[in-house]
């Protein structure tokens, strides 16, 4: 996966391991120290991934990631959105 990828290689001389508790209503707390290398703040997202292992990644670097994507494959540098709004208008005016 591209995202975790850019993540695991942003991090990958750290090693930071915690024991966190889970509460009655199945919150943990991330400690500072994590919260603090990965820029999280309260109200960020996050998004779980389980496969075998849970792996956490903010959501807000898969949008960055996403947009860095789509920017690089954009060599033309077009309006996706003005090419969406044509792109409906031509499909209206065919109706």
């Amino acid at each position: 996966m591209f995202g975790i990828y850019s993540i695991f290689n942003r991090f990958k001389n750290m090693h930071l391991e915690y024991k966190v508790t889970i509460s009655e209503n199945g919150r943990i707390n991330i400690p500072a120290k994590i919260r603090d290398q990965l820029h999280l703040a309260s109200g960020d997202q996050l998004m779980l991934i389980l496969d075998k292992e849970l792996t956490l990644i903010p959501l807000k670097n898969k949008i960055k990631e996403f947009q860095a994507l789509v920017k690089s494959r954009n060599k033309d540098n077009i309006s996706l959105v003005d090419s969406l709004i044509e792109s409906r208008r031509k499909e209206f005016n065919n109706e």
